[in-house]
């Protein structure tokens, strides 16, 4: 059995695979976000919860998700990545790193809906715009 080597290239911000796997865009855009979660840590260690969840938003979570309806991974482990460094900064957001608080209570505490939830309401949205120039009911 010969195995084929996986090639990666860069497109728009996209670590595309030339077998379509997005394993390595997983990867590389997890290892990302937890090198700025981790600048965040050390410059807004004593911001308040709003500072430090609009720095989320604006630095990492719109990383994480660019293009995610696009490339929205189908293995639970890439899924677990992504959200890995979510659950992470919810701790840091909230100021709490006891391992016996829930980090599904604080994700709940701060209204976040999962990643997964977020990628599966972009392809939603790009399902209905899809149908609307497909149907020539787009207005320009």
């Amino acid at each position: 059995m010969l195995l084929e080597e996986v090639e990666h290239a860069k497109y728009l911000g996209i670590t595309v695979s030339n077998n379509f796997e997005w394993g390595n865009h997983v990867d590389v855009t997890a290892r990302k976000a937890s090198n700025t979660l981790n600048f965040l840590k050390r410059n807004l260690k004593y911001c308040p919860k709003q500072a430090k969840q609009t720095a989320y938003f604006s630095l990492i979570r719109s990383a994480v998700e660019y293009s995610g309806a696009i490339w929205d991974p189908h293995f639970q482990k890439d899924k677990d990545k992504l959200e890995k460094v979510n659950r992470q900064v919810a701790r840091f957001v909230a100021n709490n790193y006891e391992q016996q608080s829930s980090v599904t209570a604080i994700l709940e505490k701060l209204e976040w809906p999962s990643l997964e939830h977020r990628r599966q309401n972009q392809r939603f949205v790009l399902d209905v715009l899809m149908y609307k120039i497909v149907h020539n009911l787009y207005i320009y």
